[in-house]
């Protein structure tokens, strides 16, 4: 449970509230699914959270929104292998992104994945530069991932 502020905790669980009563009557309402995850998520109940999030999945399968809440539970609370799935098609849906870039570089390290971080990074230059997108933001993301890279080889 989070320890926020009583007001911003009873504000989320009538959000969440509201959400469900619209859930009832239209149960594949992707924005009211989405908000009861949310609040969930908000006021620290991440096992409901990540259920909710994933009936909002179950909705629409490529939420960005979602896919990177989801990630970001699994990787909040220790258990970054089960964040993978969900960063990972993040990313591979918005290779040109520098955020999900990131994102995927450190749950990847987190997980124990150096291959998969290292090939991360890769197939994040390569769009880039095949679609004439590196620029000096992107170029400096790789290095900044690449640094991570080392740091994290320099620790094993």
């Amino acid at each position: 449970m989070s320890n926020a502020p009583q007001e911003f905790l009873d504000n989320f669980a009538k959000r969440i509230e509201e959400n469900q009563e619209i859930l009832k009557e239209d149960p594949k309402n992707r924005d009211a699914q989405f908000e009861v995850a949310f609040g969930y998520q908000q006021i620290g109940e991440y096992r409901k959270a990540i259920k909710e999030y994933e009936k909002v999945l179950k909705i629409a399968t490529n939420d960005y929104a979602t896919l990177n809440n989801l990630a970001d539970i699994y990787e909040k609370v220790g258990e970054p292998k089960k964040a993978i799935p969900y960063i990972t098609q993040l990313f591979n849906q918005n290779t040109e992104m520098i955020e999900p870039a990131r994102d995927t570089v450190r749950i990847l390290l987190k997980a124990g994945q150096l291959e998969a971080a290292k090939h991360a990074i890769k197939t994040y230059e390569n769009y880039n530069r095949e679609a004439n997108l590196l620029d000096d933001n992107k170029m400096n993301l790789i290095s900044e991932l690449n640094r991570s890279i080392l740091k994290y080889e320099n620790r094993q």
